[in-house]
């Protein structure tokens, strides 16, 4: 599958950027950054600021990730941003985007980022998703369901295969009709410093197809 050379933009907000760049065999850039500054897609990059405790990505509310350093894989258009405030480290999930795949005409990717706070212990993550959706419908406890609205479909979920404290996740989920909205929940499942097991959801994400 060839990868598309359409660059994505980053606004880090005056931290430091660093990247990795990634070559095929014949010499060709698969991830890193474009003669326009743009980054392709999936290049692993990493924003530093002296001072930041917390993270922010594309206007997420809840902090994605804590400390000096924060370490994503683009996905889309980004915006990072980060606060000098003290934070506790806790554990939190947020989706970054939701866009179509190149080369195919209904399938969303859904990107996430999870951390994993220091008092916890990952015990699973992933998304729950269906169509036309309220968030309300998204939790684990109604997979199986069909949603809250006339036109839902059935709610179900996906898995990440992943354990490690600070991950992204993503969701390939689309409607064949290309009709109506694709939704997807982000959540990670944890184990707090009393063994108890708690669910920590982020907030749904949604694709509308547009004619």
């Amino acid at each position: 599958v060839e990868k598309s050379q359409k660059g994505l933009t980053l606004d880090a907000g005056g931290a430091t950027v660093s990247y990795k760049e990634v070559k095929d065999g014949e010499g060709n850039l698969i991830c890193g950054k474009l003669p326009d500054g743009k980054y392709l897609y999936d290049t692993e990059i990493t924003v530093t600021k002296d001072g930041a405790k917390a993270w922010y990505i594309n206007g997420s509310t809840e902090p994605v990730a804590f400390g000096n350093s924060f370490t994503f894989f683009i996905g889309s258009d980004t915006t990072v941003t980060y606060k000098t405030d003290a934070a506790e480290d806790r554990t939190t999930v947020a989706g970054i985007s939701a866009s179509l795949i190149e080369g195919s005409t209904y399938k969303v990717s859904f990107l996430a980022t999870r951390h994993i706070g220091a008092k916890d212990t990952i015990v699973s993550s992933g998304f729950v998703y269906g169509k036309n959706m309220n968030e309300s419908d998204l939790v684990l406890e109604k997979v199986g369901d069909k949603g809250s609205k006339a036109e839902s479909g059935t709610i179900k979920s996906a898995y990440s295969n992943t354990l490690s404290t600070d991950a992204q996740m993503s969701l390939n989920y689309g409607i064949s009709s290309a009709t109506g909205t694709a939704c997807a929940r982000p959540f990670v499942v944890i184990k707090d410093a009393t063994g108890t097991e708690k669910v920590v959801y982020g907030s749904m994400m949604t694709y509308n197809y547009t004619k």
